[in-house]
């Protein structure tokens, strides 16, 4: 797996993994979108824990050297 931290303001930090197929967020303040989601769609876990997935949308996130990148298709679940 390779990762990266990327800090986003004081209080929130990314980890950018290049081999994950789902991407999530537990807090929905951080969405730059956001659909809520009524189906019952779960995220499966490297160890296949299930989190259920509350909405999905677009989290826009300032990467070490300043740059906005605008990441898609983030899922919303409570971890």
């Amino acid at each position: 797996m390779a990762t990266s931290s990327i800090e986003e303001g004081n209080d929130h930090i990314w980890y950018a993994d290049t081999r994950a197929t789902s991407h999530m967020s537990h807090d929905v303040k951080s969405f730059k979108t956001y659909e809520k989601l009524s189906n019952n769609e779960v995220v499966y876990l490297g160890n296949n824990i299930t989190h259920k997935i509350f909405g999905q949308g677009e989290v826009s996130i300032k990467l070490e050297n300043g740059q906005i990148q605008d990441i898609p298709n983030i899922c919303m679940s409570r971890i």
